[in-house]
């Protein structure tokens, strides 16, 4: 079962305790992978602190598969590392053209470079009519989300409503969408918008 006398305390990182409690269970990352219904790239990503882990998720599907249910203090200290990107309740507010349009939007690290022709193109179909549902597809780990992110950041002061990013991927069931929708954009799921579930 691996060294239960290491402290909490001595993990600075998410990723480092993440990674640390992987192997203590002796799961490759492949196999936490599939015991918590996510990609082998977020895995990886959310040991490298590239990618944030909700809550609901982390109680739900790591601490069984990571086998640390009866151990608190390991819970503990995986919820208060700090992690990347944003947090759900993190609203931001950005002025253009002297309107205030609110968003929750991670905070770039990094610089994005290159991909010009596929936001053009994004630009261009979200423009075009904004109640259009547009979706990314390919590979785990080709950049989806990061050229998502990128798009809704340069029309920030497109939408009255602002820009919202909903994280989908740690949902293992597709009934839990409407809900952490609702919950992002701070809407009950009865009422509050028209085809409400």
């Amino acid at each position: 079962m691996g060294n239960r006398s290491v402290l909490p305390a001595s993990f600075a990182t998410f990723g480092d305790l993440l990674k640390y409690l992987r192997k203590r269970a002796q799961l490759s990352q492949r196999e936490l992978a599939i015991a918590v219904g996510y990609s082998d790239s977020q895995i990886s990503r959310l040991e490298a602190n590239l990618r944030t882990l909700d809550r609901a998720s982390l109680l739900a599907l790591f601490v069984p598969a990571l086998l640390i249910e009866d151990e608190p203090e390991m819970v503990a200290r995986l919820l208060e590392l700090p992690q990347p990107g944003y947090e759900k309740e993190s609203i931001r507010a950005v002025v253009v053209s002297e309107k205030v349009h609110l968003h929750n939007l991670p905070v770039r690290l990094t610089s994005f470079i290159g991909r010009q022709k596929e936001i053009a193109e994004l630009h261009q179909l979200l423009t075009a009519s904004p109640a259009r549902l547009v979706t990314l597809t390919g590979s785990g780990g080709v950049g989806k989300t990061r050229l998502a992110m990128q798009v809704g950041e340069a029309l920030l002061g497109e939408f009255e409503d602002g820009v919202w990013l909903v994280e989908l991927a740690p949902l293992s069931d597709p009934a839990l969408v409407a809900q952490e929708t609702a919950s992002v954009l701070g809407l009950s799921q009865a009422g509050d918008y028209p085809g409400s579930v």
